[in-house]
């Protein structure tokens, strides 16, 4: 008998729309205020439209086990020092 493997996917999205009008660049709060999502709680993408929650509804369509990570949204030109560890 012939076990098929599960085929599971790491899904991470990070989306931002620049707006250069926006008076102050996005710190980690503006993400906080966006979308700053982890785990299971990017179940709450399902059905939007946003690229990721597509993803995860064709990838699952196709058998495939999602792990929710990380999805981040902010609206604002992202201050340089956010991404420095």
């Amino acid at each position: 008998m012939r076990v098929e493997p599960i085929r599971r996917v790491a899904v991470a999205g990070f989306q931002h729309e620049t707006n250069s009008f926006a008076p102050l660049p996005a710190d980690l709060r503006a993400f906080e205020v966006g979308a700053l999502l982890r785990g299971e709680a990017m179940a709450r993408l399902a059905g939007s439209d946003t690229p990721t929650a597509g993803f995860v509804a064709a990838a699952e369509s196709a058998g495939v086990k999602t792990v929710p990570l990380l999805f981040a949204w902010a609206g604002q030109p992202v201050y340089a020092g956010l991404f420095v560890a």
